[in-house]
């Protein structure tokens, strides 16, 4: 799941879609169906019109601790092999070459080789530190292009990584005045099972709350108030994402809750300063993705690594990093000038 927020955000689908993974975008963009266009309009086009656009993808691996052959029936010996696998997820993460990736599943007994191979494709990494006496063998990563972003400070929480991002040497003027330079994602991965919706729902009230926090400690900062943080004021309009499994799907009352900013009886709880970002638009709302059925393939197999398939975006902000020349891969070359047409309303160019 991707979810934004922020008056100058802009986000594009263009990934494959899995039925636990949704792509939101606050106060913003837009669907895509049989190969058309469907928008929302856009209140700013200064990051757009300045190709300050940023590739993000998320992507659940699959714990190789979570793989057996009586779960995964049809794949077979090879496209179970964890070697094999990492290959795969190697070579599909240079394909895409997105810019920001977030991942959900990395186990830890494999993470220092893991680590190696991402450098080796240009990424530095922000590994989801145990929060527990007792540590999760998975974790979340964020991996960040090499001189595109950087990062400012992380928060690992049990279900979600935060990182605070910025423009590679960028500096952190005009916070003060509620710029938007800094971008707020979270990588998350919510608890499995469909009887355990109201811990779903309390991960998620958490991580808003942390949010909120994290974008006052910057306007609070920038503005000479160190010690006096004003969430609701502070964290209005701040650019945020929130990208993984948040194993539910548009039925559940958490979609409701976070596209329609209505608490379920379980939401009762959610502290008044998280509300400041909410609701957040589903950015898939108004049409399905155009590659297919929405239900799960018969994944892992010998061609796709895991038992998820990888979700993006191209996103905007107005301390995006201007993009920097050169030939994209072909998805990320679906830009909004592709799929909107003819609406001044909408983002173009």
């Amino acid at each position: 799941m991707i979810i934004t927020d922020g008056d100058e955000l802009v986000s594009l689908v263009l990934m494959r879609w899995h039925h636990r993974l949704v792509l939101f975008a606050t106060r913003c963009l837009l669907g895509v169906q049989a190969r058309r266009a469907a928008a929302r309009p856009v209140h700013s086009r200064a990051a757009a019109s300045a190709n300050k656009w940023v590739s993000l993808v998320t992507w659940n691996l699959l714990a190789p601790c979570f793989v057996s052959p009586s779960k995964y029936p049809w794949a077979g010996t090879q496209a179970l092999d964890w070697q094999h696998r990492h290959e795969r997820i190697l070579s599909q993460l240079a394909r895409l070459d997105a810019d920001v990736v977030c991942l959900q599943e990395v186990e830890r007994a494999s993470w220092d080789r893991l680590n190696a191979d991402f450098h080796e494709l240009g990424y530095d990494s922000v590994l989801q530190q145990s929060t527990s006496n007792v540590e999760n063998p998975i974790a979340n990563v964020v991996l960040l292009r090499r001189g595109q972003l950087e990062l400012v400070r992380a928060e690992s929480r049990s279900r979600a990584l935060i990182t605070v991002l910025q423009a590679a040497g960028a500096s952190d003027e005009g916070l003060a005045e509620g710029e938007e330079a800094r971008l707020y994602l979270a990588n998350v991965h919510f608890e499995a099972g469909a009887d355990k919706a109201a811990q779903r729902q309390f991960q998620l009230n958490s991580l808003l709350k942390r949010l909120v926090f994290q974008r006052s400690l910057d306007v609070a900062a920038a503005s000479g108030r160190p010690r006096a943080l004003a969430p609701s004021s502070d964290a209005s309009g701040a650019p945020i994402v929130i990208a993984g499994d948040f194993n539910c799907d548009r039925r559940s009352p958490l979609y409701t809750f976070l596209s329609e900013g209505v608490a379920a009886d379980e939401t009762k709880q959610t502290p008044s300063s998280a509300q400041v970002l909410l609701p957040l638009t589903d950015a898939y709302s108004s049409a399905p993705p155009p590659w297919g059925s929405a239900q799960p393939h018969r994944i892992p197999s010998i061609d796709h690594p895991s038992d998820h398939m990888p979700l993006g975006a191209l996103i905007s902000w107005a301390g995006a990093p201007v993009e920097v020349s050169g030939q994209r891969p072909a998805w990320q070359q679906l830009y909004v000038e592709n799929v909107i047409r003819g609406d001044n309303n909408f983002v173009s160019g």
